[in-house]
């Protein structure tokens, strides 16, 4: 991790604005939790997302959540280091394209939700695709 790209935290002072800030902050991470249990939501995003609040709002919050055993790196790796790891990439990808398909065999039966649905993962996967990305070396070999 560099620090030539931090994000800057953004403490506002007004308190009722802050607390909104931290509130959707919680939701998004909540959010975030509920997509990575459920392949139809993408939890990636409503991490980034909380983060986002949570810079706006508390330091503390935001330090809590990027150092976050489990979604810390990614996190950093997006937010700070304006990458996205080849394999998360991949894995992405995936669970966006299964997921759509699947939802929509068994569950989306109207043809206009299949459509705003497969327009959504595909400008996602575009996003993904065009976005910078890096191999990461494994613990391993170093």
């Amino acid at each position: 991790m560099t620090n030539k790209s931090k994000i800057v935290l953004d403490i506002k002072e007004n308190h009722l604005l802050r607390k909104m800030w931290i509130f959707f902050g919680f939701l998004m991470v909540a959010m975030g939790i509920i997509g990575s249990l459920l392949p139809v939501l993408p939890g990636s995003v409503f991490f980034v997302l909380g983060a986002l609040c949570f810079a706006k709002s508390s330091e503390k919050f935001y330090k809590m959540l990027i150092h976050n055993k489990w979604i810390g790196p990614h996190l950093q790796n997006y937010l700070e280091e304006k990458f996205i790891p080849i394999r998360t990439k991949i894995i992405t990808i995936s669970f966006l394209w299964i997921s759509a398909t699947v939802s929509s065999a068994y569950f989306v039966s109207v043809f206009w939700e299949r459509a705003i649905m497969f327009s959504f993962t595909i400008v996602l996967t575009v996003y993904l695709i065009l976005h910078r990305s890096k191999k990461i070396e494994s613990k391993n070999n170093k």
